[in-house]
C-alpha cells in the first residue's frame, strides 16, 4: 500500500526525471569531447608537419648542396646540348661552315665601315640550334627537324648604317630570316642591335 501523497509522488518522479537528464547530458558532453580529441590532434599533427615541410624547404633552398646540384645539373645540360649540336651538321645551304658564314657577317660590317670608321660594331656573335615542331620534309636541306640560328649583338653610328647593315644581311641568301626587333631602330643615333639570322 502506498502511503506517498500525490505531491510527493510528483516530486519523486521530477527528481527522478531530473537525474535521468542529467546522466544523459553528461554522456553526450563525454561523447562530444572524446570526439573533439581525435580533431584537435589531428590539426595539430597536420600544422606540425606544414611548418616542418617549410622550414625543410627552406633550409634546402638555402643549402649549398642544392646550389651545387642544380649548378651541375646546368652543366650537364650545356654539354648534352653541345653533344647535339656536334651530332647535328649544318644544311648544305648554310655551306655546313659557321666560320665562313661568320666571316661573312664580319664581311658586311666592314664593306659598310668603308665609308665611315666604326660605322657598325659587332659585340657579339653566337650560334645555337633549336628542335622544330615537326620533322623537315624530305629535300629541305635542314635535317632532322633543327632549325640553325646566330644571334648577333653590336652597336651602329646611326640608325641609317644599322640599316645598310640590316639590308646586307637580309639580301644573304645564307639566311632564310632576319628577325630585327623594333627596339633596333628607337634610337636614331648610336643604336644598340641584337638580331637573330636563321640558317638554311
Amino acid at each position: 500500500m502506498n502511503l506517498l501523497s500525490i505531491p510527493e509522488k510528483k516530486n519523486i518522479r521530477r527528481q527522478y526525471r531530473k537525474k535521468i537528464f542529467t546522466i544523459f547530458g553528461f554522456l553526450f558532453a563525454v561523447l562530444l569531447v572524446a570526439s573533439t580529441i581525435p580533431l584537435v590532434i589531428s590539426h595539430y599533427a597536420v600544422f606540425s608537419n606544414v611548418e616542418f615541410i617549410k622550414d625543410s624547404v627552406g633550409r634546402l633552398t638555402d643549402s649549398q648542396a642544392l646550389k651545387d646540384s642544380i649548378t651541375a645539373a646546368n652543366i650537364v645540360k650545356s654539354i648534352n646540348r653541345k653533344i647535339k649540336l656536334l651530332s647535328e651538321p649544318l644544311g648544305n645551304t648554310a655551306k655546313k661552315d659557321l666560320v665562313s658564314t661568320f666571316n661573312s657577317i664580319f664581311g658586311m660590317a666592314g664593306e659598310i665601315n668603308k665609308t665611315g670608321a666604326n660605322l657598325i660594331k659587332i659585340a657579339s656573335i653566337v650560334y645555337a640550334s633549336e628542335a622544330k615542331g615537326s620533322a623537315v620534309a624530305e629535300g629541305q636541306s635542314t635535317p632532322s627537324g633543327i632549325i640553325h640560328k646566330i644571334t648577333l649583338g653590336g652597336s651602329a653610328k646611326s640608325r641609317n648604317a644599322f640599316l645598310s647593315f640590316l639590308r646586307f644581311l637580309e639580301a644573304d641568301k645564307t639566311f632564310s630570316n632576319v628577325d630585327s626587333p623594333i627596339t633596333n631602330l628607337v634610337n636614331s643615333e648610336n643604336p644598340n642591335f641584337n638580331l637573330t639570322l636563321t640558317l638554311k
